[in-house]
C-alpha cells in the first residue's frame, strides 16, 4: 500500500515546514524539512543545518516511503487505508524499530482491533520521560484517521 494524498497533506502540516534544523525538543535529534532526522541517503541532520522548499519536498516524497515500507512489511493483516495512513503516520514519528516493536502492530496482527484502538493513546506520547500534550493531540489525530469508518466493520 502507498500513503494517501490526504494523510501526505495531514502529516505535512502535523510536522510543519523547518528549512533549518532545529531540536522540537530537549530530547530531540535535530529535525528539518517535514519532520525529518536524516536525509535520504541515511546522514543525520544537523543542527542548523538548511534546506529549500523544494528540497524539503523532495525529502519527504523520498523518506516517506521508508515508512510506508516499514508498515507493509510489519503489518500481516489487511488494512483499510486508513488504517495504513494512521500506521505510517505513527511510524514516521516514533521511527520504524519502534513502530515495528509495538504493541500496537502486535494487537493489530493479532485480529485485535479494539486493544490497537487503546494504544493509540496510550503509547508514543513522551519524549524522554515527559508527556507531551502535542504528542498526544497527534496520536488523537491517527486515532480519528485509523478508526474513520470503523463502525460499519464491527
Amino acid at each position: 500500500m502507498k500513503i494517501s494524498q490526504n494523510e501526505k497533506v495531514l502529516l505535512k502540516s502535523i510536522e510543519t515546514l523547518a528549512l533549518v534544523a532545529y531540536k522540537p525538543h530537549p530530547n530531540d535529534n535535530p529535525t528539518i524539512g517535514y519532520g525529518c532526522t536524516k536525509y535520504a541517503d541515511g546522514s543525520l541532520v544537523k543542527l542548523g543545518d538548511k534546506i529549500t522548499k523544494e528540497a524539503a519536498e523532495k525529502l519527504f516524497d523520498d523518506i516517506i516511503v521508508k515508512y510506508e515500507k516499514i508498515v507493509n512489511d510489519t503489518i500481516k493483516q489487511p488494512m483499510t487505508q486508513n488504517e495504513f495512513d494512521a500506521f505510517v503516520s505513527v511510524a514516521y514519528n516514533a521511527g520504524t524499530t519502534a513502530f515495528q516493536n509495538s504493541k500496537m502492530a502486535k494487537a493489530f496482527n493479532e485480529n485485535d482491533r479494539r486493544t490497537c484502538l487503546g494504544w493509540f493513546v496510550d503509547s508514543f506520547i513522551t519524549c524522554g520521560g515527559v508527556l507531551l500534550n502535542g504528542l498526544i493531540e497527534r496520536r488523537l489525530s491517527e486515532l480519528r484517521t485509523f478508526s474513520h469508518n470503523i463502525y460499519k466493520k464491527w
